[in-house]
């Protein structure tokens, strides 16, 4: 079994952007109960498979083969902060994806892959262990203006996420251009 997820990567650029940004928001939280995603694994996540045996994951990377193929390159940019919430309030911060230029909506496309609930493109940056203990830095993070370099997208990245106890570390499997025919 294998735990994967297919993502878009983000450029080295707004990497950078991104990571003086959490720099920033981090300083004066230092006690906080978060966990702050390291710059090296930021993507968006445009579908997390869980657990999967050898035929599932072939099933699955034929999926993302044919959707990339129907897609184009496509410009976009991070903007815009906010807070998903569970139950007991605020559980991850990120950051907002805004397409800049493309032909026709790419996000629809990737969508389908997600079959459970919207596909809503975001960058995780940060997750929260307690709510009211983060409150402060919530507000912050929501009242705070983020807008990154764009860049373009030109395809989508199979990963498999491993478990250790020292957080998880990704391995990409695969990578399908948009358009090709691979």
């Amino acid at each position: 079994m294998k735990r994967v997820f297919a993502a878009i990567d983000i450029s080295e650029e707004v990497r950078e952007e991104v990571r003086n940004y959490i720099e920033d928001l981090r300083s004066g939280f230092d006690g906080v109960p978060v966990k702050w995603e390291k710059p090296e694994k930021l993507h968006i996540t445009v579908k997390f498979a869980g657990s999967v045996d050898e035929y599932q994951l072939n099933t699955f990377r034929e999926q993302i083969r044919v959707l990339a193929r129907s897609l184009e390159p496509f410009q976009i940019r991070f903007s815009g902060t906010g807070a998903f919430a569970k139950r007991r309030g605020p559980s991850v911060l990120w950051l907002g994806t805004a397409i800049v230029e493309a032909s026709g909506d790419p996000f629809e496309v990737l969508g389908r892959l997600s079959e459970k609930r919207p596909f809503r493109p975001h960058l995780t940056i940060a997750r929260i262990k307690d709510p009211k203990k983060a409150a402060d830095l919530i507000r912050k993070h929501k009242s705070s203006e983020f807008e990154s370099p764009q860049y373009e997208v030109s395809e989508i990245v199979l990963y498999e996420s491993a478990l250790l106890p020292t957080g998880s570390v990704y391995t990409r499997l695969a990578r399908f251009s948009f358009g090709a025919t691979q």
